[in-house]
């Protein structure tokens, strides 16, 4: 039977009947003390319990991100700078439906998800319809219509090899609150 010895026990041995045995703290004797806690045993059952924790928050979150790099952000301004200066080339991954409502002038549309009956459906096509109309050195700037779709996007392309992409935060919301340029449907047989 295997006792458990607080960490300040000391040995009751008699000094006088056995000298050679000399009693000290558990602590020194780590085999003999199996108290479940232990200040170091206790940090690691903590440790151990977070991280168990963190790894079902992110599963049970359904995370899409791949560990990759981060993804480059850019506000309104600075992504309607870059395209304006004709370095970089704006994709839109909203729905059909939605960039029909409205979008970001010149820009070209590739849904990164469609929205079903089901729920979203990640457009299982969205990397070659990508690579169809953008090179993967192409300087490409990334919007959505509040920037999370725009942000898994982002991570997808820079996992396929598209190294120059920046997510546009706020997406086409944040670009319509700012005044930006956009275009609408003429009339409403284009809808």
């Amino acid at each position: 039977m295997r006792h458990i010895l607080p960490h300040c026990y000391r040995s009751p041995v008699n000094q006088s009947s056995a000298p050679h045995i000399s009693a000290r703290p558990c602590f020194f004797l780590r085999v003999a003390c199996s108290s479940p806690f232990q200040p170091s045993r206790m940090r690691a059952a903590i440790a151990l319990a977070i991280c168990a924790l963190s790894a079902l928050l992110v599963a049970a979150r359904g995370s899409e991100k791949p560990a990759t790099a981060p993804v480059a952000a850019v506000d309104v301004a600075a992504a309607g700078d870059l395209l304006r200066s004709g370095g970089h080339r704006y994709l839109d991954v909203r729905t059909e439906e939605e960039f029909r409502i409205g979008h970001v002038k010149d820009s070209l549309n590739v849904p990164y998800v469609f929205f079903t009956s089901q729920g979203r459906e990640k457009n299982p096509q969205f990397i070659e319809q990508v690579a169809a109309h953008f090179d993967k050195q192409d300087n490409i700037v990334v919007g959505c219509k509040s920037g999370v779709r725009s942000e898994l996007a982002c991570f997808d392309l820079m996992a396929a090899g598209f190294g120059n992409v920046k997510n546009m935060e706020g997406g086409y919301d944040a670009w319509v609150e700012n005044d930006l340029a956009v275009k609408k449907p003429q009339a409403q047989d284009e809808l």
